[in-house]
C-alpha cells in the first residue's frame, strides 16, 4: 500500500479503538496492535524474500493467496467473546 493508504488505516484503527477500549485497555490494543505490525513487517520481508529465491517473482504472490484463501475462513469461527468488540451501546460506557 501506498504511504496515504497506510496512514488511513492506521488513522480508522486508532479511531475505532478509542471509540471501544478506554484506559489501560487502549494501552493494551495499541501495543499489541504496533507490535503485530511491526512482527509481520518484519516476517514478511525474510519470508518473501525466501520465497523470491527459491520460486521467482510468482512464488510469494501464490503462497499469500493461498494462505488468504485457506484462512479467511477461520476467522469466521473466532467467537464473539474473544474478539472484545462491544454490540450494544450499553457496552461501551
Amino acid at each position: 500500500p501506498s504511504s496515504s493508504q497506510l496512514v488511513r488505516m492506521l488513522t480508522l484503527a486508532y479511531s475505532i479503538f478509542s471509540k471501544i477500549y478506554k484506559g489501560d485497555d487502549l494501552n493494551k490494543v495499541n501495543t499489541f496492535f504496533k507490535s503485530t505490525i511491526g512482527i509481520g513487517q518484519i516476517s514478511g520481508l525474510l519470508f518473501g524474500t525466501f520465497l523470491f529465491m527459491i520460486g521467482g517473482f510468482a512464488l510469494p504472490y501464490f503462497v499469500y493467496g493461498v494462505l488468504n484463501i485457506l484462512i479467511s475462513p477461520l476467522v469466521t469461527l473466532i467467537p464473539d467473546d474473544l474478539v472484545g468488540i462491544p454490540h450494544s451501546e450499553k457496552e461501551y460506557k
